[in-house]
């Protein structure tokens, strides 16, 4: 059931898909909206040890790279209300302003859905100097004990679902929490699985469809044979299907113990515009 969205822009990654799915989902399910503007002002301090005048300079870099942000943050917010008006939608305005690494975790945990753009991935070669003091989407999937719907370009639309699985504790939970939000219910969903070997990953991802089925997706499994590049694979397999919407596990199954994203998972977030459902 889902009840609250956080939905966080920065004003760096365009944000105008988010606030769509946002919507769109909180009309949905008749879910509350807290949209945050954030201002990552621990990103903006200068780190590195000053010299004689180095202070006054570091507090004048910081000062306009802060006014530089909040005027971004002006433009997102005010094209979000415009989006949001009318919808019937409840939405709560307000600005996360300090430490955001910290702070949105904890804010998280009022809600059941954190929504992010992925879209800043697009602008990978610009020149845009804000770009380091963006939202770290891994950062703060890792340390947010809630599930993130990261948004590129599209819209949740009415194709299936695809999820990919790996049999591991990551992806599990991934498949658990979609399921139990709702959003997979009255969906066809494709579960793929890569493997060792074709029958192997079938009877895992088998395993992941009749418990989507029980939630009531019309859900099929795939196993897919190969020793080598999995994210590959299924990047294949979204470029067929044209799915709505992926899940997966944030961390493979190889990866828990690690910092960063597992390798499918990135790769997917680098390739894949549908919106990606994913959890620690």
């Amino acid at each position: 059931m889902l009840r609250g969205i956080l939905l966080a822009l920065d004003g760096i990654a365009d944000g105008t898909a988010a606030v769509e799915v946002a919507a769109d989902l909180a009309a949905r399910h008749s879910a509350l909206i807290d949209l945050r503007l954030t201002l990552d002002r621990a990103a903006i301090v200068e780190r590195e040890p000053v010299g004689i005048g180095g202070a006054s300079r570091a507090a004048h870099r910081e000062r306009v790279i802060a006014e530089r942000l909040a005027e971004r943050l002006e433009q997102a917010e005010r094209a979000a209300l415009e989006r949001l008006a009318g919808t019937g939608v409840e939405v709560c305005p307000n600005r996360l302003d300090g430490d955001v690494r910290a702070e949105l975790p904890r804010l998280a945990v009022e809600h059941d859905l954190v929504i992010l753009s992925n879209a800043l991935r697009r602008r990978a070669d610009s020149d845009d100097l804000d770009l380091a003091f963006s939202l770290p989407v891994e950062e703060l999937v890792r340390a947010t004990g809630r599930p993130f719907l990261l948004v590129d370009s599209q819209r949740v639309g009415d194709g299936p679902v695809l999820a990919a699985f790996d049999g591991g504790r990551s992806a599990a939970r991934a498949l658990q929490l979609v399921a139990l939000l709702g959003l997979v219910a009255g969906r066809a969903a494709h579960v793929v699985t890569v493997g060792p070997s074709r029958e192997e990953a079938e009877a895992t991802a088998w395993r992941a469809a009749r418990f989507l089925e029980r939630h009531g997706a019309a859900a099929v499994a795939e196993g897919i044979a190969s020793d080598g590049d999995h994210a590959e694979a299924l990047a294949e397999r979204v470029a067929a299907l044209g799915p709505a919407m992926l899940v997966t596990g944030a961390f493979g199954e190889r990866a828990l113990g690690q910092r960063l994203f597992g390798s499918t998972t990135r790769a997917l977030l680098a390739r894949a515009e549908p919106p990606l459902f994913t959890h620690g």
